[in-house]
């Protein structure tokens, strides 16, 4: 819902305007989603074992697809609390947002879907495990995550980077990215892949998402301890469509394809990507070698 107004009514206004509003609207976005979320668990609280589903991914990873998908089991609630968007307001990412000792305790009596970009610190995982968190980590080709990305800082007044990026096309942009946030992104995979706790975590791909989307869910539904029955997740997957999604907001939700970002990368990109980011796209089974 939040996502259609914004794309309605924010989508043409300056980047000022439209960062100031953000800041204003989250507090009642947040406060709303609490209240239904602690509503809806005094009536859902023996269906589900686990009340909090948590996601990490890079942004346009396939977060917001997935993070849709696990709110369409009955009483979930999608929430994000107000100060992580003010971190990244003013900061311009949430990468390397630390949680607070105390950020799970509001969400306690709710039922949430709580979608995160942070990085996967030694701090994060320690309070994951602490709160006895379960999370999704969800992993995209760097190059396609980074093409999106730019598309979609362009055409956002209200992201904290908008006004660097709507003056140069695609390239420009992704020089800037190459600069600015590649060696962020390389290093949120490592610490997610070096630290996190194998038990009460699981590591999915948005590409398998894309080609096998009934098989991954289920398998991200079976770690939850969801209804994975075939009737449920096939009627979560028909309304969770990508061309329905589409229909609600072209902008952000603009190809999801696999391999886009060769139509954009030049050879100073890939050139930047590969020593930045090559043996990571080697390790996670994206490319076989250098020569690409």
């Amino acid at each position: 819902m939040y996502s259609q107004l914004a794309n309605k009514y924010f989508r043409h206004l300056s980047p000022f305007i439209a960062q100031n509003l953000k800041r204003i609207l989250v507090h009642p976005r947040y406060y709303r989603s609490l209240y239904i979320g602690r509503k809806q668990l005094k009536k859902y609280k023996n269906v589900y074992k686990h009340h909090l589903l948590f996601l990490a991914g890079l942004p346009k990873s396939g977060t917001t697809w997935l993070e849709n998908m696990l709110a369409s089991y009955p009483g979930f609630v999608p929430i994000l609390p107000s100060r992580v968007t003010k971190y990244e307001m003013e900061h311009k990412s949430s990468i390397e947002y630390d949680l607070p000792e105390d950020f799970f305790e509001p969400l306690r009596n709710g039922l949430f879907v709580i979608k995160m970009h942070i990085y996967g610190s030694k701090h994060n995982v320690a309070v994951l495990k602490k709160n006895n968190i379960r999370y999704c980590l969800l992993y995209r080709d760097l190059r396609d995550a980074a093409v999106s990305h730019c598309f979609y800082v362009r055409a956002t007044p209200w992201h904290p980077e908008s006004q660097e990026y709507r003056r140069y096309d695609i390239k420009g942009c992704l020089k800037i990215f190459c600069l600015k946030r590649l060696d962020e992104w390389v290093n949120w995979l490592k610490t997610w892949r070096e630290n996190r706790d194998r038990e009460q975590s699981i590591e999915v791909t948005y590409e398998k998402l894309l080609t096998d989307t009934f098989g991954t869910l289920k398998k991200i539904a079976q770690f939850f301890e969801l209804d994975d029955s075939d009737k449920t997740l096939y009627s979560i997957i028909e309304k969770n469509k990508f061309s329905q999604l589409k229909k609600k907001d072209s902008v952000f939700f603009r190809k999801g394809l696999s391999g886009d970002w060769r139509n954009y990368f030049d050879e100073e990109i890939k050139k930047e990507f590969k020593e930045k980011a090559g043996e990571l796209l080697k390790e996670l089974g994206y490319e076989k070698n250098l020569d690409w």
